[in-house]
């Protein structure tokens, strides 16, 4: 998967599963659940390689192009430290 094309940009829906973490009171979720998550949408996501930093860095730039808003990338966090 590499950034800019169709795949990449519909990679971008942890937007939403970011999104609804933060309606639900800003709860965590490991980069493994993530990484599923996206993987039953259909999106092949490495937890801990590829354009798994690329893909939470645009998502919250998306949500927040100014910056006002908190990241929603700061929701995903490592499994065993938290």
């Amino acid at each position: 998967m590499q950034k800019g094309t169709l795949e990449y940009e519909q990679a971008l829906n942890a937007v939403e599963i970011l999104r609804s973490r933060a309606r639900q009171g800003a709860v965590s979720i490991p980069y493994g659940d993530l990484s599923s998550e996206l993987a039953r949408l259909g999106h092949h996501v490495p937890a801990y390689e590829g354009p798994m930093p690329y893909v939470l860095e645009d998502a919250s730039v998306r949500e927040t192009p100014d910056g006002s808003l908190p990241l929603l990338s700061a929701l995903v966090v490592l499994k065993d430290s938290g």
